[in-house]
């Protein structure tokens, strides 16, 4: 009766191979539209942007350090390339990109959501900050204010983030050597 029941269809990693090759085609017909498309620059951008993301969905813990890297030694850099009325910071950009890996681990069903007792207030305040701004709203929104507001939750979700990557004292302990060898080096910078 078991043996019924197990169909080809239903084999674990049937599909697996043909999902990789269309995935890779996808991609493949993907980054010939952008060759042709996109100008150097733009393409230049979108490779390290996924390639970082790449780096970032392995190893989870690298994003911290380039988060601290670019608050003591670029904190105002701007993207060369404005997303619309918007020009992001690279702060901006490692920030939200990081808040996605979090969320995509925690969509692994082997990752769990760390909430601490000062995290249950921090997500009151989101929660008092998101109505304030949606019934604000209406009297008057600019594009310049709804990016500072993304700004505001983007910092206070980083916390979430922090709590969620950081889960000994010897990775505490890293970063914070971490953070004293970039903030040195941006002080020998100038």
């Amino acid at each position: 009766m078991r043996v019924a029941l197990t169909t080809t269809l239903a084999r674990p990693g049937r599909w697996r191979r043909p999902a990789e090759a269309g995935l890779a085609l996808l991609v493949g017909i993907g980054l010939g539209l952008a060759v042709v498309g996109l100008s150097p620059l733009l393409l230049g951008l979108a490779l390290l942007t996924g390639l970082g993301l790449a780096l970032l969905l392995r190893w989870a813990g690298s994003g911290l350090p380039l988060v601290i890297a670019i608050i003591t030694l670029f904190p105002f850099g701007v993207l060369p390339v404005p997303l619309g009325p918007v020009r992001l910071t690279f702060l901006d950009l490692a920030l939200t990109a990081l808040l996605v890996v979090v969320l995509l681990r925690l969509l692994r069903r082997d990752e769990r959501l760390v909430i601490t007792p000062p995290g249950v207030g921090l997500l009151g305040l989101i929660g008092v900050a998101v109505t304030a701004y949606v019934l604000g709203s209406g009297y008057g929104e600019s594009a310049e204010t709804l990016r500072l507001f993304l700004k505001l939750l983007n910092s206070l979700l980083f916390y979430f983030t922090v709590v969620n990557l950081v889960r000994s004292a010897a990775d505490l302990e890293r970063l914070l050597l971490f953070f004293v060898a970039t903030a040195a080096l941006a002080a020998l910078i100038g």
